[in-house]
C-alpha cells in the first residue's frame, strides 16, 4: 500500500521510497564524482549497485530512484542522504 508524502518523495511504501531523478541531482552526483575522483564504475562497486543503474542515474535515462540506491550513493561518497536531497530541490 502506498501512502502520499509531500516533499521529495513521490510515495511510501513500508520498505521502499521513490524520488523522482531530476537535473540538479544528476548534476550533484557528478560533481561529488569529480570531487572525490571516483568513476562510475568504482561507485557501483562500492555501492553494491550494477553500474548501469549509475550510468543510468547520472545520464538522465531514468525517471526515478529508490531512496535506498541514493542512500548507498550518499554514503560511498562519504556526504548525507539529505546532501544529494536538498542539492536536488535547489
Amino acid at each position: 500500500m502506498y501512502t502520499y508524502s509531500e516533499g521529495p518523495l513521490m510515495y511510501v511504501e513500508p520498505e521502499r521510497a521513490i524520488m523522482p531523478v531530476d537535473p540538479n541531482l544528476r548534476k550533484r552526483i557528478r560533481i561529488l564524482l569529480a570531487e572525490h575522483d571516483i568513476t562510475q564504475k568504482e561507485l557501483a562497486v562500492r555501492t553494491g549497485l550494477r553500474e548501469m543503474t549509475i550510468s543510468n542515474l547520472v545520464r538522465g535515462r531514468t525517471s526515478d530512484v529508490n531512496l535506498s540506491t541514493l542512500e548507498s550513493i550518499a554514503r560511498a561518497l562519504g556526504c548525507h542522504l539529505r546532501v544529494l536531497i536538498e542539492d536536488a530541490q535547489d
